[in-house]
This record gives structure tokens, C-alpha cells and sequence, in this order.
């Protein structure tokens, strides 16, 4: 193609045609400008296709955890409330009779126990890092980062509120009342040392409302950032069929 354009130059040169030289010089340079015009084009939509690829794997790798997250909340929540309810089955039989029998041993050992969640944050990082100002919505925008860098670090502030109580006052206080006894081959229970009608259990009796109030903190801050969360779902499907 240079040598064709080249040889219509030198032939319009040696027959002294000037004028349709000139003309067909510049209608080359135009054809080079569209040439380049149209490369730089195809490269722009390139960039913007893989840039549209990358943010569009941002977000699906972050709702993806997120909807692991709403699964882990609503099994760890279940748990948590199954603590309590053991708690309270405790609590109502010590009111009725201080003796702690085999079956309210076990649930001894539920009653003063929180089960954590573990909240994945590498896709949110990785959001934050690299793509944040792609949400489109600053209202999602808000919700992602409240959700992470807020709610869920209250929901580990609350868990370690409870290991404070669990280990500075429940221990302490039941360690010269309570001892474990081998229940059967492989499980132990939490009994009193002097387990008859006449014990007093008011320390115990505090101690498992004082729970049961924390537990229920819990999972009031689990169950709004399982709420965040749930809408965040919502929120970021949208965002991903508009990219």
C-alpha cells in the first residue's frame, strides 16, 4: 500500500502535475488522520470494554460475598438465639429448684456461649482499593462502607464486650461454685459443687439475665447488619446489569 502511494506521487511529480499532487497529498494526510483517529477509537473502546469487565468483577465478587455473609448472619443468629433459649431454660428451672440435673447441665454449658460471625472483607477491600467511585449510587456507596467499616465492626466490638463479661465475671465469680464432671465418655458438664435444694444461686441467676441481655444485644446488631446487607444484595444487582 506505501509503495502504490509512493509511485502515484512520483508519477504525478515527473509529469509536472502539481496542483493534483498537492491535492492528493493532502487527501493522504487526511486518510492517515482518520486512520489514526479510528486506531485511537478502537483503542479507547478497548480500554473502556476491560476497564467495564474489571468493574463488573468488583461488584459481582462483592455482592457474592455479601450473599455469603447473609448465610453465615441468619446461621450464626440461629445459634445465638438457641444460647438464650438455653439460658432461659436454665434460669426457669433454677427458679423453680436450685439442683442442677443432667439435663439442665447441658444447657449450663450453651447458656453462658456466643457463636461469632466471621465477615469476609477481601472483596470489599479490593473495592475500595481499586473501585469505589464505580458504584454509581452514592447512596450504595454510603451502605457498603457503613456496613463494613461500621455495623459489622460494632457486631466485633459487641463479641468482645461479651468475652470481657464471659471471662472478668462469669468465670471468676462461678470458678469456686461450679466444677466439670464427665457426663459420658467424651463430654463434660458444668455442675455446682454443693448441687442440692438448699443452695443459693442468686450469683447464678445474675449472671444468666446479665447474658441473656448481652446475648440479645448481639444479635439486635446482627440482625440490622443482616438487614444492611439484604439490601446491599438488592442494591449492588442493580448496579451490575447497569455496567
Amino acid at each position: 500500500m506505501i509503495k502504490l502511494f509512493r509511485h502515484i506521487r512520483q508519477k504525478l511529480l515527473s509529469e509536472n502535475k502539481f496542483s493534483k499532487y498537492l491535492i492528493y497529498a493532502i487527501g493522504e494526510i487526511i486518510l492517515v488522520v482518520i486512520g489514526i483517529l479510528i486506531a485511537l477509537q478502537v483503542n479507547n473502546w478497548n480500554e473502556r470494554r476491560k476497564g467495564s469487565q474489571f468493574e463488573n468483577n468488583l461488584l459481582t465478587e462483592l455482592r457474592k460475598s455479601i450473599k455469603e455473609d447473609i448465610t453465615q448472619l441468619n446461621n450464626v443468629m440461629d445459634r445465638n438465639r438457641s444460647y438464650i433459649t438455653s439460658a432461659e431454660t436454665v434460669l426457669n428451672s433454677i427458679e423453680e429448684e436450685p439442683v442442677i440435673n443432667d439435663s439442665i447441665s447441658h444447657h449450663l454449658d450453651r447458656a453462658f456461649t456466643v457463636w461469632k460471625l466471621n465477615i469476609k472483607t477481601s472483596a470489599y477491600y479490593n473495592l475500595k482499593e481499586y473501585g469505589m467511585q464505580y458504584i454509581k449510587k452514592d447512596e450504595t456507596r454510603k451502605s457498603i462502607i457503613s456496613g463494613y467499616d461500621g455495623m459489622a465492626k460494632y457486631v466485633d466490638l459487641m463479641y468482645e464486650r461479651y468475652d470481657l463479661f464471659l471471662y472478668n465475671v462469669v468465670e471468676p465469680k462461678l470458678a469456686n461454685q461450679f466444677q466439670f464432671k464427665a457426663f459420658d465418655e467424651n463430654e463434660y458438664h458444668l455442675f455446682p459443687i454443693n448441687n442440692d435444694s438448699n443452695t443459693d444461686q442468686h450469683i447464678l441467676k445474675y449472671l444468666l439475665r446479665k447474658s441473656m441481655r448481652l446475648q440479645n444485644q448481639i444479635i439486635g446488631a446482627e440482625t440490622r447488619l443482616l438487614k444492611l446487607f439484604n439490601k446491599l444484595d438488592e442494591d449492588l444487582q442493580i448496579e451490575i446489569l447497569n455496567h
